[in-house]
């Protein structure tokens, strides 16, 4: 088989995106589209707006291989709709729960058994990363650290260094995920962060 090249499979997937946005502006959602959507719960400008923040992706990963032209062109066709913005992340929740098999998927896979405080097998064994704990110490950034990590049993922060085997610290003096990224068993699944929709906008710009 001949395959195509990766420039070939973008530019389609753009093609694909611009025909779901054309379906999506001519649709009329009903009140079960709605409650079946569980992401934007029906609103259109949301979901062409998810679509831009999408297509906005794809066009950033093509600037390297020298396709600045095709990538302007396709900017100035989409930017005028807009893309996700400050607190508009695509985040889907058909109803997450603290019950074996209905946690939200990254409290099932790096937080605890379903209705217990039990570590899983993840949770303890992604640890922090001691040059990173080294570094929210020195700008004395407690809240950011409070976010990525969690306390040790003596109540502080510590971690591992990168391809520490025998020198690496026990799990109890150093800090598992932080309730910034494990936050409940109920919390939404991301699918594009409003905050990556943003540092994608810079770098276009």
């Amino acid at each position: 088989p001949k395959y195509d090249d990766a420039q070939t499979i973008y530019k389609d997937l753009i093609v694909k995106i611009n025909a779901g946005i054309d379906a999506i502006k001519a649709s009329t959602p009903t009140q079960t589209d709605i409650t079946a959507d569980i992401m934007f719960h029906g609103d259109k400008t949301k979901w062409v707006k998810f679509a831009n923040t999408l297509k906005l992706r794809i066009l950033m990963r093509q600037i390297p291989k020298g396709n600045q032209p095709y990538v302007i062109a396709q900017l100035a066709a989409i930017s005028a709709e807009g893309f996700l913005g400050v607190g508009e992340d695509a985040m889907v929740n058909p109803g997450y729960r603290d019950v074996v098999a209905q946690q939200s998927p990254l409290w099932g896979s790096f937080g605890f058994t379903a209705g217990t405080l039990n570590p899983i097998e993840n949770n303890n064994y992604y640890r922090a990363n001691k040059s990173m704990i080294d570094l929210l110490k020195s700008l004395n950034d407690t809240i950011r650290m409070g976010y990525l990590f969690k306390k040790n049993e003596a109540g502080g922060y510590d971690g591992n260094y990168f391809g520490e085997t025998s020198t690496a610290r026990q799990n109890s003096v150093t800090s598992a995920i932080g309730p910034g990224i494990l936050q409940s068993p109920s919390q939404g699944a991301l699918v594009i962060s409003s905050f990556e929709s943003l540092f994608l906008q810079a770098e276009a710009a």
